[in-house]
């Protein structure tokens, strides 16, 4: 997926960074919900961004808005490793109350 963000909104309530903002929070969600039901997923920004050939040709954009990045979802060739996790007591501390 090409994810494309249009940073001069319609409303003056929203400025361009908070759009980039949202967008990347957009962004975030679709990454959690891919890897939660089992996908691999990641972001690429590679200098096909940048290619007016390809991303206008294969995503027919016209570039009055601003491609943000690639998403990548798709079923893993190999699962990573578990990682060993600490234990919650070795970085939760709390307060006594006296």
């Amino acid at each position: 997926m090409l994810a494309i963000g249009q940073l001069e909104t319609a409303t003056p309530e929203v400025d361009a960074s908070e759009a980039a903002d949202l967008g990347g929070l957009a962004i975030q969600n679709m990454l959690l919900t891919a890897h939660a039901m089992g996908f691999g997923c990641r972001v690429d920004q590679r200098k096909a961004l940048k290619s007016a050939a390809f991303c206008g040709t294969l995503f027919r954009w016209n570039r009055v808005s601003k491609a943000l990045c690639f998403i990548n979802i798709g079923t893993p060739h190999k699962m990573k490793p578990a990682r060993q996790r600490p234990a919650v007591e070795s970085y939760v501390t709390v307060l006594a109350d006296d």
